[in-house]
């Protein structure tokens, strides 16, 4: 068997992925991190639909690093209700059902890209609960998962069998919407740092 650089890639791609959740597992067990519930889950149920977008459009290693994305979501948003770290703001239920309905609209196109597209605007959706707790408790996430998460989404970029459109946008916007995020917390915790 030919020594395939994807599978390298996908297998590295996991490893941060395990990293990158490990910290955020650890946190919230510790009680320093407190993730979103419905961000979490979210997140879990869409990268399930992009994982079987990505199969069925022959995306190869790539899929396993996004079967893990949707495991460890899954596992995050089970102790964030689990640790009581399930405080539902009312704007955050309008957030959730619009990722939902962006969800169940994929369903009726029967369209890997077209799910691809509303897949990316449903995690918007589950984003913006965890953006506005990030702002105002930027102590609570952790700036170090999402750097993972974000050089993640380059080896699942590298792992790629077939670079078409369905297959390489949605990593591609995780790195840029994971980057950001960890620059927003950084950022803000230096805006909240005490003065000198």
């Amino acid at each position: 068997m030919p020594f395939d650089y994807r599978i390298v890639a996908a297998v590295v791609g996991i490893a941060l992925e395990l990293v990158s959740e490990g910290v955020y597992v650890c946190g919230t067990l510790k009680n320093t991190i407190r993730p979103h519930v419905f961000t979490w889950l979210g997140w879990g149920i869409i990268a399930t639909i992009v994982g079987a977008a990505q199969f069925v459009s022959g995306a190869g290693a790539t899929v396993w690093v996004t079967a893990s994305v949707a495991l460890m979501c899954f596992t995050v948003a089970s102790l964030a209700l689990r640790q009581g770290n399930a405080y539902i703001h009312p704007s955050d239920w309008i957030f959730f059902i619009g990722s939902v309905c962006a969800i169940l609209s994929w369903l009726l196109t029967h369209e890997p890209l077209v799910a691809v597209v509303i897949v990316m605007i449903a995690d918007t959706l589950a984003f913006v609960p965890m953006i506005r707790k990030a702002y105002k408790k930027p102590d609570e996430d952790s700036a170090l998962a999402f750097f993972f998460s974000t050089l993640r989404n380059v080896f699942a970029l590298i792992a790629l069998q077939s670079f078409v459109p369905v297959n390489w946008i949605y990593p591609s916007f995780i790195f840029f919407s994971d980057g950001t995020f960890m620059t927003l917390i950084l950022i803000r915790r230096y805006q909240r740092r005490p003065s000198v």
